[in-house]
Formats: structure tokens, C-alpha cells, sequence
């Protein structure tokens, strides 16, 4: 606080305007009957058509090439992260610092990660390149590995949903998840 005024930074700032938004739009809502909706929405159709329109081409732009890596063999917490960043969704530190730790360690190159994160809404180039070459060892001489599974779960960031293979005792990793998945296609000659 500086002469009764509150200093933010633009991502804190951000999320509290949206907050706002959520909270009055959900209020609004629950006070329209579904007649009224109706014909205050009827106005709205062809906005809305051409929003999602936009939204659609944005999000085709947003595609990235994974090159060398298999997506259909992301553990169930990896391929959430990357489907909420594709969506617009801010992540928490520790869902980013996975997915890179990840990524990277599967063989994605800096580059290619990257991409993924250009569809976020806080996207900085120079901040995800710094924090990219960080985590993988381009800057701190460390590579690091993503947290294992019980982390991510205490951490509210785990997605097994159904998925069988995270459902086993001893997969404790999301690299070994993906390993397991490597395991399994490999042609017998």
C-alpha cells in the first residue's frame, strides 16, 4: 500500500478482475428465469457464434508439433495440463514446472515447449524462456524431474480419473507412467 492506493501486479490484478467477473456473471444467472434468458440471449446468437468462431481459429494456431514425443502416452495429469493451457486456463507453478520437467525429460526440445505455453493467458516470452531453460538445465546446470504422483495428489493436481494404469501401487511416477506406455508398443522382432 503507497498513499491509500494498492499495488498490484498485472497477473494478481487479473485474477481478481476475473474472480469479480465469475462471481457477478454466477449471481446474474441464478437470478434469471429461463424465459427471460431466452429473450435476452436471442439478441446475443450471432456475437456468440462469431466468439466461438474466433475462438476456434485461435486455438488451431495454438496446435503445436510434438515432434518425436507420443502425447497418447501422457500420464493423465500431463494431457491436463496441456488441454488447460490450450484452453486459456492460468496453471498453478507446480502443474508448469511438471509438464516441463516432463516434457523435457521425454525429449521434447525447449523450443516445443515453449509452444505449448504461448495459448496461456499470462504467456511471456521472455519469463517461459527463462523458466524453460531453467528447469531443463539451460541456465542452472540442473535438469530437473518432475514430482512424483503423491506430490502432485497432496498437491490437488493428479487427473488418474479411471485410468488403469495410474490406478497400480507401483506407479508412483508420471515418467514411469509414460515409460510403462513406451514399454508396451514396442514391436517384438
Amino acid at each position: 500500500m503507497r498513499s491509500g492506493e494498492v499495488i498490484l501486479e498485472k497477473e494478481i490484478a487479473a485474477h481478481i478482475i476475473r474472480e469479480f467477473f465469475v462471481s457477478r456473471t454466477t449471481e446474474v444467472y441464478n437470478s434469471i428465469k429461463a424465459d427471460e434468458a431466452l429473450d435476452a440471449l436471442s439478441n446475443c446468437a450471432d456475437f456468440i457464434g462469431n466468439a466461438r468462431n474466433e475462438f476456434a481459429i485461435l486455438r488451431a494456431k495454438s496446435k503445436v508439433d510434438l515432434g518425436n514425443v507420443d502425447s497418447t502416452k501422457f500420464p493423465p495429469c500431463v494431457s491436463e495440463y496441456i488441454r488447460q493451457i490450450r484452453e486459456g486456463t492460468n496453471l498453478p507453478h507446480m502443474a508448469r514446472f511438471t509438464m516441463v520437467s516432463f516434457l523435457h525429460k521425454i525429449g521434447m526440445d525447449n523450443p516445443g515447449i515453449m509452444d505449448i505455453f504461448k495459448s496461456a493467458p499470462d504467456f511471456n516470452e521472455k519469463v517461459t524462456s527463462y523458466q524453460v531453460n531453467h528447469i531443463t538445465g539451460e541456465i542452472s546446470g540442473t535438469q530437473y524431474s518432475p514430482p512424483k504422483c503423491a506430490v502432485l495428489q497432496s498437491n490437488h493436481l493428479c487427473y488418474k480419473g479411471n485410468d488403469t494404469l495410474c490406478a497400480q501401487e507401483w506407479l508412483g511416477h508420471p515418467l514411469r507412467y509414460y515409460m510403462n506406455k513406451e514399454e508396451a508398443w514396442k514391436p517384438v522382432i
